[in-house]
């Protein structure tokens, strides 16, 4: 079997459904079931709502091979009930898709509640995972000083309000910054007075970034799941994360961390974790980027015997 993935994949810093993709494609390489010419291809995947012109013409050209369709993100819900993107997505899963992954159980649900429709085809849920070559943890230090400031850190892409900002600004002046640290990594426009704030990094100086911490803050809302919480908690970071979409499912399949749900149990959930830092990070157990492409190429392999009966 070999797979083609039609997505314009880019190698700088950008978002999450890229870099899933980026990890995908080079595991696949490794697994030696990836090609580079979709006629060659049994399988083909797209994401999302992009390249919708492309993909038609793929379809068109290639009408006997299966196309995946791995759908991310819920646009109308994250961003506003105008966002076309959504539309885009669920017509081309409607036309061009002979199967479809879902990233959690909640984005499925979700996906079916906001209108998508199935009409019997093939579908699993798959979660993302890390490049676990650059994401992992640091080892621990034999006489790491407990006495030290916890560090804080987290990652944003977006402006979108739904990433999680006013809890940034909440914590800027209620966090006590004498016992912690908070840096934020990423596109902010905003000023704080005492998070550090450093702009978007390269995948390895992040995950270098990401290791130099204890605690991973994701207060974004509405994630099927998130890249960036993924590479955090591979790194070795106890997760603090906000009880909303996806992250559930990642943190209480992984023992990630803990969930809150407003700003005035934010800090708390932060105090609660960094009493045991040590012992919470021995316990998390990330996805694996090796275990989730076999899950990938196995769903595949089910498609092709099911589709060609």
């Amino acid at each position: 079997m070999k797979v083609y993935i039609a997505f314009n994949i880019s190698k700088g810093s950008s978002g999450g459904g890229n870099q899933f993709l980026n990890n995908l494609y080079n595991e696949f390489i490794r697994k030696n079931v990836y090609t580079n010419y979709p006629d060659e291809a049994e399988i083909i995947i797209f994401n999302g709502h992009h390249d919708s012109e492309g993909i038609s013409i793929l379809k068109n050209t290639f009408p006997n091979k299966v196309f995946v369709h791995r759908i991310d993100g819920l646009y109308k819900l994250y961003n506003n009930v105008d966002d076309t993107r959504q539309d885009i997505a669920f017509k081309m899963n409607e036309y061009f898709s002979d199967a479809t992954i879902f990233q959690s159980n909640w984005a499925y649900e979700e996906h079916i509640k906001q209108g998508l429709r199935l009409k019997n085809k093939p579908y699993t849920i798959i979660e993302n995972a890390a490049n676990d070559k650059i994401f992992y943890p640091k080892p621990p230090t034999i006489n790491e000083n407990t006495s030290r400031k916890v560090n804080i850190i987290s990652t944003i892409w977006s402006p979108n309000p739904n990433k999680g900002v006013l809890f940034y600004e909440y914590l800027d002046s209620n966090l006590d910054f004498k016992k912690y640290t908070f840096t934020l990594v990423g596109n902010s426009s905003n000023k704080f007075k005492h998070i550090k704030h450093i702009p978007s990094l390269g995948r390895e100086d992040l995950a270098n970034e990401l290791k130099c911490n204890d605690i991973f803050l994701f207060p974004s809302k509405y994630e099927c799941c998130s890249n960036s919480l993924i590479e955090g908690m591979s790194c070795g970071l106890i997760a603090v994360a906000l009880n909303s979409g996806g992250n559930i499912e990642l943190i209480n399949r992984h023992n990630a961390g803990v969930l809150f749900n407003t700003n005035e149990d934010l800090i708390g959930k932060i105090e609660e974790v960094s009493r045991n830092i040590r012992e919470r990070r021995d316990k998390i157990t990330p996805p694996t980027l090796d275990d989730v492409s076999n899950q990938y190429i196995n769903f595949f392999e089910r498609c092709i015997k099911s589709i060609s009966v």
